[in-house]
């Protein structure tokens, strides 16, 4: 790909922050959307709704899980540390689906300079050559805290290449991008411990220019299948959704209430901070869904997108406070607003392209490696969204011909 050219795994909970409000808000939100709806599980007894939540925990269906224990009556004693650890990973993965579902275009402001305009939402660029489309936007608060969103459409056989890339977190130091000046990029990636299939605890350490000091973060991944496996539940996004959340040193992650022998590590401990260095605060996330058809990204397109494959949406938020001051300097943050974020986001996709050409041979013994333990199962649940999406456009082309039919039988009547 071408450079992009302008145009209880429960954790210890911590005081509350801004992000923990926002997630608390979203949750709050999803479950008064949940109450106004019909449920397929109205009907099921506590010990129905217990056994099947397990079972959808276990295929990585968190939020199908959420949704059934929101219909219980009573939780037994012995199940209430799974019912935390439900809820903790359902409230991280809403908040990514409601980031990446929200409308940032009309909120969208005009400023010329990436490091002023404090607190409004710009639109950073809009990028087209032959082969992507992007949009990346992106707000800083007063307090120098970056919030950051792009979107790129993607054809539906990029999708495990692309899934591959971020899993593989082992590989990602033979990509990541870095630049030397600034002195900016990507130093260390150490794998901490896997407690699931699509967690994982990272720590990752980054160069930033002298004099300031190198900053590190620990993130925590997780995945979430939301792909309407209960064909009758209305709440179900079709989508594929990846927390990625920052820990703190004593936020220590344990094993699942869920045991599950491939990933039997009792707990995975936070380090404390490395002399030298400032830790820095994250959250963030990817989100898979069909791509809208109004899609902004779409309007000044070049790409001839293969028309007998799905059109994919793949968008990416982070929220990022790297602890630095207002002595740190603009034309830094500007460079990083502007230049690393977008190329680190061409580089994954183009990663993507290059694992799907068969040209990333370490990638490829991975994922051979892994194809039991997790490959099979995102080829499986790739082709699950697929099925979704061909039912609901069969099912939304029926509604239209019935509604055509109706209209025909009426005019019929009327002519009689």
């Amino acid at each position: 790909m071408s450079e992009l050219k302008q145009e209880d795994t429960t954790v210890e909970t911590k005081p509350e922050t801004r992000r923990e409000e926002t997630m608390d808000t979203q949750a709050e939100t999803a479950s008064n959307v949940s109450d106004t709806c019909a449920s397929p599980f109205a009907d099921w007894s506590d010990e129905e709704l217990m056994t099947k939540a397990k079972e959808h925990y276990q295929k990585e269906q968190f939020l199908v899980a959420a949704r059934m224990l929101k219909h219980t009556t009573h939780i037994a004693d012995k199940d209430v540390p799974f019912q935390k650890e439900v809820e903790e990973k359902a409230k991280l993965l809403n908040h990514v689906i409601a980031d990446l579902l929200a409308d940032v275009e009309e909120h969208v402001g005009d400023d010329s300079e990436p490091a002023s305009g404090a607190g409004q939402w710009i639109k950073g660029g809009e990028y087209h050559d032959d082969r992507r489309d992007t949009l990346m936007y992106y707000r800083l608060e007063e307090d120098l805290q970056l919030k950051c969103r792009l979107e790129s459409p993607v054809e539906s056989s990029l999708l495990v290449p692309l899934l591959a890339v971020l899993i593989e977190t082992e590989q990602y130091m033979s990509w990541l991008p870095s630049w030397t000046v600034p002195r900016i990029g990507v130093e260390l990636v150490d794998k901490l411990g896997q407690v699931g299939r699509t967690e994982q605890i990272l720590r990752i350490a980054t160069a930033v220019p002298w004099p300031f000091k190198s900053r590190d973060v620990v993130i925590r991944t997780c995945g979430v299948d939301d792909i309407d496996d209960i064909q009758e539940d209305p709440h179900t996004t079709g989508s594929i959704a990846i927390s990625l959340v920052s820990l703190e040193e004593g936020q220590d992650v344990h094993k699942s209430t869920i045991s599950n022998p491939v990933y039997d590590q009792d707990v995975v401990h936070v380090p404390p901070i490395p002399d030298g260095m400032e830790r820095a605060e994250f959250d963030g996330g990817l989100l898979i869904r069909k791509c809208p058809p109004n899609h902004p990204c779409l309007r000044n397109s070049r790409v001839a997108y293969p028309p007998d494959e799905h059109l994919m949406l793949v968008g990416f938020s982070l929220s990022l406070d790297g602890k630095i001051s207002p002595l740190f300097p603009t034309a830094v943050i500007n460079f990083v607003i502007q230049t690393v974020i977008t190329q680190m986001w061409a580089k994954l996709l183009q990663v993507a392209e290059e694992i799907r050409a068969g040209s990333r041979p370490q990638h490829a013994e991975v994922i051979a490696a892994r194809r039991e333990e997790i490959y099979d199962w995102v080829e499986q649940r790739i082709e699950g969204m697929f099925e979704h999406l061909a039912s609901s456009s069969s099912n939304k082309e029926g509604a239209e011909n019935n509604g055509n039919d109706k209209t025909t039988d009426d005019e019929k009547k009327e002519v009689e």
